[in-house]
């Protein structure tokens, strides 16, 4: 069984905050979060500075892209590094192993930031609220060692720890994770409640499990094809640079609304949020989850469904 271990995380903090500071404004929420707000303010006259610094190094349009889904991928090894801890192994997917590439020109922006900005004592501030968020990641861990229990790592076995940390300055809501042979590492935005925490951890825990199946199974020209097809949702288009990582997105939104009923419905009943789903920009979701809801899982079983989805999109019209 997985160790799962829910703590906050200086080096995620320290990430996100250089990736405020140089733009990341994306917030699902009517307002900031109380932490990321007063960190905003705190770092706002340094950020002209900032901006300035890492585009004439050729990097800020990286660190923006997807949401800052590059600096996510290299954290674990940026903080173990600092911390003079044992690496993690190389990712599980091609795309997040090609974060590693240009590892050795973000760290050094990372700890500049770090020690230029005083990020220690922006921490000891944001510490405690960390820590309480860490603690209903903590109270959710059942949930998620139930699932993982249940779908397992069908290609080479659960991982040996899952590590779970609250991202305060990320937006509601949001998560992501990043995965290795041996851990599971998932970023949890702030949260309204431990049912949608819960939801979040589920959901962010199953790409480990679909998203290495998607990207065998999607191919090059696949991609190429399926370009106009992105393009023509602003969400997908933002957030899902590749067809293989929209096409695991819809897959595992799909496993999460049978996983975690009450996290995907929210307000609305079942049909609705499926249909909502299919608008933005997921489609085929609605077949995908008649097809998990009543299968055991299985890898084979997440193989059908990329194909099933990849069917779908390959049938619909673009505008």
């Amino acid at each position: 069984m997985s160790r799962i271990d829910a703590r906050a995380d200086k080096w995620l903090f320290s990430a996100f905050a250089l990736l405020n500071t140089v733009g990341y404004n994306n917030e699902s929420s009517w307002t900031f979060g109380a932490v990321r707000r007063d960190v905003r303010l705190k770092l706002a006259p340094r950020a002209e500075f900032w901006r300035r610094m890492v585009a004439e190094q050729g990097h800020l349009d990286l660190l923006r892209r997807a949401g800052g889904a590059l600096v996510m991928d290299l954290v674990p090894y940026w903080g173990a590094c600092e911390d003079q801890l044992p690496e993690p192994g190389l990712p599980k997917t091609t795309w997040q192993r090609e974060s590693l590439a240009v590892r050795a020109a973000i760290e050094p922006i990372l700890h500049q930031f770090h020690e230029q900005e005083g990020v220690d004592l922006l921490w000891e501030k944001a510490r405690g609220a960390h820590e309480a968020a860490a603690s209903v990641l903590g109270s959710v861990a059942a949930a998620l060692a139930q699932v993982a229990e249940r779908v397992g790592a069908p290609d080479d076995g659960a991982p040996s720890t899952i590590v779970i940390s609250p991202n305060l300055l990320d937006a509601q809501g949001r998560g992501y994770s990043f995965s290795t042979s041996d851990a599971s590492f998932l970023y949890v935005g702030p949260t309204a409640s431990s049912t949608e925490a819960a939801g979040i951890v589920v959901h962010e825990y199953l790409h480990r499990w679909v998203d290495p199946i998607a990207e065998r199974l999607v191919r090059f020209e696949d991609d190429l094809r399926l370009a106009h097809a992105r393009a023509s949702f602003r969400l997908v288009a933002d957030l899902y640079p590749e067809a293989s990582i929209w096409l695991g997105e819809t897959i595992v939104r799909a496993c999460t609304a049978v996983l975690a009923p009450d996290f995907s419905r929210g307000k609305s009943s079942l049909s609705a949020w499926l249909q909502e789903q299919e608008r933005l920009g997921f489609i085929g979701i609605q077949e995908a989850y008649a097809r998990f809801s009543t299968e055991p899982p299985s890898a084979g079983l997440v193989a059908e469904l990329v194909r099933l989805v990849l069917g779908r999109v390959n049938e619909t019209r673009f505008v």
